[in-house]
């Protein structure tokens, strides 16, 4: 044994020696009654520390890890145990979401107009909640339980009358598949899924084949009657006919702003306005409606009468308003049968037993001029568990737990944190983290390298109610930062919206968003004095070219403002990102068609 080795031999020795008399020292202490004595020369112990740590650390992994266990479990069964499937299904459950609220809030706007063809004003008209009324996620939870048997559980597969699949046609609504294709349609199948792959829409041939059988059942030459729609050039053959049919419905669909065969509520207007034409789809945004329905079906069809009869065309019918019923007897697609419960509900299914009491969900009470509109529940709370699905009593139980897992899924974030709306459609609608304002803040920056302090400060304004206020027609807040009103219900008393008269959670709208975020920022209150057409005359116009973050983009129409956004930066594809607050969001982050640019400031 060398020095060195016998040195440091010494030194383990004389250390393990001071650390055994220490705890002797220490147990003595103990025992004798003096245990801060005790206390005290254990910790002056090096091993004892290193012990006592290492017990602590042992005992907070125990703890996060029972703790954290039931959640990583129910992750694992609602997901699949993989982000990629707990996305997409959250994203499933968003979408159905948005179209049953859609459902509610066109039957909301079709007793609205009820009453004004009754000749009562719109000051005169209120109604004392929101609209929609009722949560999507429970009306979820109630078609979810219509699946289990009336005892409140899974029907299992292994019995033989167990039912095993939803069925085809439900009571009611629009009937799906009931009819089937002819052999003339059938024969052109191969044609339409060559003109659906050259106009990128693949996923819409079944689609496809319901109206090609609807408009002519496959016989003649302009087998998807296009010939008239603009699409078609030269000789009309059922080839020609197809090509153009095919190209002039993927129009449709832009235009309607469907995503996908499951987007069913824009999936019906693209069908509509494939008979009605494009302008039905123009109209319905105009007042206010969030897809198709029989009644506005009906309306539309009578204004475009109307229209024509003002320009001296005598015509008694316009269009198909039973298109809807007409075309999808002939779609044959249907929800899925594997998977959990929450996986198989189908959009297509629910959509058409709502649609079933399209009219029955609103009334209105008079009270001398006043007309409040009253949702149904108010005259029978139980009026979807027993008249609409016809639950029983251990089915409605069953449906609690359903919905907890919808609101669940449809109201966190992902636990790489992304957010399932931003995902999907380049928006960030949830409140943001600390994180997230640093990467739009360098988007900024990146953008604009010598970015000023004060549109710097705007950008972090805005983004710090991103997800936390939401749209409020008329909404404006004089003060600065945050205001305790946001969130309260609220009478709009502003004109002009299919919300005027409605109580609806306080906030903002897109003027008033870009008033407050100068003003709180300290930057300018010349933003204040008015809405959106102020704003645009009060600040100086730029190109496209001149854009910098913290600049302001509006949108025009018909010569007149309609929207407004603070310019952020550009995201990874290249398209200019905004921060603003949209109608049905509130404040968000994403891209929007502005086309008019002002500056504020320097």
């Amino acid at each position: 044994m060398d020095t060195n080795e016998q040195k440091g031999f010494l030194d383990t020795a004389t250390s393990l020696g001071q650390g055994a008399y220490q705890v002797t020292k220490a147990i003595a202490h103990a025992m004798s009654g003096d245990f801060v004595g005790a206390a005290v020369t254990a910790a002056k112990n090096p091993i004892i520390r290193k012990i006592i740590l290492g017990v602590c650390v042992f005992f907070f992994l125990f703890v996060f890890i029972i703790g954290s266990l039931p959640s990583m479990i129910l992750n694992s069964i609602i997901s699949g145990g993989t982000i990629g499937e707990q996305t997409e299904l959250q994203l499933q459950i968003l979408n159905m979401a948005a179209q049953i609220n859609g459902v509610f809030l066109d039957d909301y706007n079709i007793e609205q107009e009820e009453l004004k063809q009754m000749g009562v004003s719109v000051e005169d008209i209120t109604t004392k909640e929101p609209v929609p009324p009722i949560s999507a996620y429970k009306i979820m939870s109630y078609f979810c339980a219509t699946l289990l048997t009336t005892d409140g559980k899974e029907p299992n597969p292994d019995i033989e009358d167990a039912p095993q699949e939803l069925p085809e046609v439900i009571e009611g609504g629009i009937h799906l598949g009931t009819k089937p294709l002819s052999q003339d349609a059938e024969r052109y199948r191969t044609d339409v899924e060559m003109a659906a792959e050259k106009y990128q829409v693949s996923q819409y041939v079944n689609m496809i084949m319901a109206i090609l059988m609807q408009e002519s059942g496959g016989r003649g030459q302009d087998v998807m009657q296009s010939a008239g729609s603009g699409h078609v050039h030269g000789t009309v053959t059922p080839q020609s006919s197809i090509d153009g049919g095919v190209r002039y419905f993927a129009k449709c669909l832009q235009k309607a702003g469907c995503k996908s065969p499951q987007d069913w509520s824009r999936l019906e207007v693209a069908v509509q306005a494939y008979n009605f034409g494009p302008g039905y789809i123009s109209w319905l945004s105009k007042r206010g409606y969030t897809g198709w329905t029989a009644t506005n079906a009906k309306q539309f069809s009578q204004y475009m009468i109307d229209e024509y009869h003002k320009n001296g065309q005598n015509i008694r019918i316009y269009g198909d308003t039973q298109y809807i019923s007409h075309v999808f007897r002939y779609y044959h697609a249907g929800g899925s049968t594997e998977g959990s419960l929450v996986e198989k509900i189908d959009i297509v299914h629910l959509l058409s037993m709502l649609r079933n009491f399209e009219g029955n969900y609103y009334y209105h009470e008079a009270d001398a001029q006043q007309y409040e509109i009253k949702f149904v529940t108010r005259q029978k709370e139980d009026y979807f568990t027993k008249t609409v699905f016809k639950l029983t009593d251990a089915q409605i139980e069953m449906a609690k737990s359903y919905e907890a897992i919808f609101e669940q899924l449809g109201n966190t974030e992902l636990s790489n944190g992304g957010n399932i709306l931003g995902q999907a459609s380049n928006l960030d609608t949830l409140p943001l983290t600390d994180a997230q304002v640093t990467k739009y803040l360098a988007i900024a920056y990146k953008a604009d390298p010598s970015i000023s302090p004060e549109r710097a400060q705007v950008l972090t304004v805005g983004l710090s109610i991103v997800g936390k206020v939401g749209y409020f027609w008329g909404g404006k807040y004089s003060g600065t930062g945050w205001n305790p009103e946001w969130g309260k219900l609220k009478k709009v008393t502003a004109a002009g919206d299919r919300t005027t008269g409605t109580y609806q959670p306080f906030g903002l709208d897109c003027s008033g968003f870009a008033d407050w975020a100068y003003r709180t920022a300290g930057v300018t209150d010349k933003l204040q004095a008015g809405g959106t057409w102020h704003q645009y005359q009060t600040t100086k116009p730029i190109s496209a070219s001149q854009l910098q973050p913290g600049d302001l983009g509006f949108m025009l129409s018909n010569g007149r403002t309609t929207h407004v956004g603070i310019y952020l930066g550009l995201d990874a594809s290249g398209k200019r990102l905004w921060v603003h607050c949209q109608g049905g969001n509130g404040v968000v982050v994403g891209t929007c068609a502005f086309s008019q640019f002002r500056e504020v400031v320097k």
